[in-house]
């Protein structure tokens, strides 16, 4: 099982403050210092809702209470968790209606202290998520989500990525020295309607970044969870990684031209609002990267 320092299964952990002699709350077993002038606690596991939690030095519970996500509510039941820190981790969305949760790509797991602490800001408990689905498997979206599978949260991804994942796409996490998830894909995202619990999307294949990347649309809403495929400001997904390819990325494009979309929320960088800014942002993307595959250089 992964470690964190800090988690909010079921119930607000309370922290007590580095000067106090415990670090508890109603659903964990106290921890007491090894002796009164110690900054750390003792490497012990305690039981949280159930399930076994390893806590591990002061040092890493107070950094995980350190949040470098931005929460903005795009729409009603539409909460856009846009990372500002300083390495590289991706964006988070929150779909709610009633009693369903749905999030969005939960990033990278050694920065997930950050997104759980801007949750729990917001009073969303991690044991309130029906669904974590993820536009692609790569670490910056992806390296979470074993742990909130075992946390209860149910996974999807689709079908080719799941492949992916496990063959060169796994070469990835390698590279960056971590492993990669042991994860089973409970929702398969295949191309059209998924319903889950109060909330109907609609899913769409779009490789190029990934094999088997898709885009989630609620319909609703008229919110777009592009992933990786297209960025603000122009940009568009990098093709150089493993199972990449700029022309299918391109033809991957295709599947804006029929949608109705509002809010445009990528997986890096700032969230696009008003059916215009969507048009004219998708559009200069395009044009990048068409002049990236067609370029003489």
């Amino acid at each position: 099982m992964k470690k964190v320092p800090w988690i909010n299964i079921g119930k607000k952990c309370k922290i007590l403050g580095k000067k106090a002699k415990n670090l508890g709350c109603d659903v964990c077993t106290p921890i007491s210092y090894e002796n009164g002038n110690s900054d750390k606690f003792p490497d012990v596991k305690v039981s949280v809702e159930g399930r076994e939690i390893c806590l591990h030095t002061w040092e890493l519970v107070e950094d995980s209470l350190k949040s470098f996500h931005s929460c903005v509510e795009i729409c009603p039941g539409v909460k856009f968790f846009e990372w500002r820190g300083y390495e590289n981790d991706s964006n988070t969305i929150l779909f709610e209606k009633g009693d369903t949760r749905i999030l969005v790509d939960s990033g990278h797991f050694h920065l997930l202290g950050s997104l759980l602490k801007s949750l729990d800001d917001e009073g969303i408990l991690l044991d309130s998520i029906k669904a974590g689905l993820y536009t692609h498997c790569h670490p910056d979206h992806f390296d979470s989500a074993d742990f909130l599978q075992q946390a209860g949260v149910k996974i999807g991804l689709s079908k080719k990525e799941e492949d992916y994942l496990r063959g060169e796409g796994g070469l990835l996490f390698r590279f960056f020295g971590a492993d990669v998830p042991e994860v089973k894909n409970e929702i398969p995202l295949e191309k059209g309607k998924l319903k889950l619990g109060k909330i109907e999307l609609s899913i769409f294949s779009t490789p190029g970044h990934s094999p088997g990347s898709v885009c989630i649309y609620w319909d609703e809403k008229k919110v777009l969870c592009a992933g990786d495929v297209v960025f603000p400001d122009g940009a568009f997904g990098r093709c150089d990684f493993p199972g990449g390819s700029y022309q299918i990325l391109l033809d991957s494009f295709e599947i804006f031209d029929d949608l109705e979309i509002d809010y445009l929320l990528s997986g890096h960088g700032y969230a696009i609002i008003g059916k215009e800014n969507v048009v004219k942002s998708i559009k200069e993307s395009r044009n990048n990267l068409r002049a990236v595959i067609f370029s003489p250089w």
